[in-house]
């Protein structure tokens, strides 16, 4: 049996079971319709939304302050100004991770890359970024 210490757990940079999980989104490589942080204590203060055109968006934690699941359709994000759309499938763990702000990214994909994903893999088909005022302009769609 193999023991990890309460030390140990606190100054590593990984648990066992994440450590496939990247923290920060590569760009290039195999797909990843997420990424969480690695720490073992606290949480995020950003989260980064990465649009299938490249672009990122970046959102503060503390201004989220409600969300919702639907595993038929996806997770909603209730940020102070915006509301945040994350359109897939398998996205339960992901919501997991969500309420613990642990999610350091999550990567929209193309239409090829949903296509060739696994009906066992986390896919976001869809990132939709909504202003709650009217008056605000949305950066993106």
């Amino acid at each position: 049996m193999n023991r990890v210490s309460t030390i140990e757990r606190f100054i590593s940079p990984t648990t066992p079971l994440e450590d496939d999980l990247v923290d920060e989104h590569q760009g290039e490589g195999d797909y990843r319709a997420f990424g969480i942080t690695r720490k073992t204590f606290g949480s995020e203060t950003m989260l980064d939304l990465v649009l299938k055109t490249g672009d990122h968006q970046t959102f503060a934690y503390t201004h989220l302050y409600r969300m919702g699941f639907n595993p038929s359709e996806g997770i909603s994000l209730y940020f102070t100004d915006h509301v945040i759309e994350l359109l897939g499938q398998r996205l339960k763990e992901l919501y997991r991770y969500f309420r613990s702000h642990r999610v350091t990214f999550v990567c929209e994909a193309d239409s090829p890359t949903v296509q060739s994903c696994t009906d066992a893999e986390a896919v976001i088909s869809s990132i939709l970024i909504r202003p709650i005022d009217p008056r605000i302009e949305a950066d993106s769609q």
